[in-house]
C-alpha cells in the first residue's frame, strides 16, 4: 500500500514510547513482589479481639514501672521467640511463627525466665505444634485462647509456677 505524500507511517508515532512500557516493568515488578510476599506468602493473623485488658492493666510502660503503676509492685518482660514450628495435620507443611512477650511482678521474675528459658522455648514449640490450621481459621477468638492456654502452660513449667502474669504476641504469622 502506497503512503499518501505528507503522510508518515504509522509506526514513526511509537518509536518515542518505546521506554514507558519498559520503565512500568522496573517499577511494577518490585511492588508486585513486596505485596505477594507480604499478604499471600507470609500474611500476619489479626487479631481483632480483647485482650483481656492487656497493658492497661497494668500500665503502659514497657519498662520497670518505678512509680507502682497504680498496683504497688513493679512489672518486669521479657521476650521470648521468634520460634517457629510446625502445625499439626496438613501433613505437616504449614509453619507458625510467634514472637511474644511475658510480664511478672516476682521479684525474681528475670532470673527465674532467664533460668528456664530453654524450658520455655519448648513448651511453647510443643504446643504449638499441636495446633491446627483449620482450628486457628474457624475460631475468630483464637488468639486470645492461644495467648490464655500458653500463659497456663508456661505458668506450669517447673521452676515458673504462676510467675507469669500477662502474655502478649508482639508477631504471630502463618506459612
Amino acid at each position: 500500500m502506497k503512503l499518501k505524500k505528507g503522510t508518515s507511517n504509522r509506526w514513526d508515532k511509537s518509536r518515542g514510547n518505546i521506554w514507558v512500557p519498559v520503565i512500568v516493568v522496573l517499577l511494577l515488578a518490585p511492588v508486585l513482589t513486596i505485596l505477594t510476599h507480604k499478604f499471600i506468602v507470609s500474611p500476619k493473623v489479626v487479631d481483632g479481639g480483647d485482650h483481656g485488658g492487656g497493658h492497661a492493666e497494668h500500665g503502659s510502660s514497657d519498662k520497670h514501672d518505678d512509680h507502682g503503676g497504680g498496683k504497688g509492685h513493679d512489672m518486669h518482660h521479657k521476650t521470648i521467640g521468634p520460634l517457629t514450628t510446625n502445625l499439626a495435620g496438613e501433613h505437616r507443611t504449614r509453619f507458625i511463627n510467634v514472637t511474644y512477650q511475658i510480664e511478672g511482678s516476682d521479684k525474681k521474675f528475670e532470673d527465674k525466665i532467664n533460668h528456664a528459658e530453654a524450658k520455655i522455648k519448648s513448651a511453647t514449640i510443643s504446643y504449638l505444634s499441636s495446633l491446627t490450621l483449620a482450628a486457628i481459621n474457624n475460631n475468630p477468638r483464637m488468639m486470645s485462647l492461644i495467648q490464655r492456654e500458653l500463659k497456663d502452660k508456661l505458668n506450669a513449667v517447673h521452676g515458673l509456677e504462676n510467675v507469669i502474669e500477662n502474655l502478649d504476641f508482639t508477631e504471630f504469622s502463618i506459612q
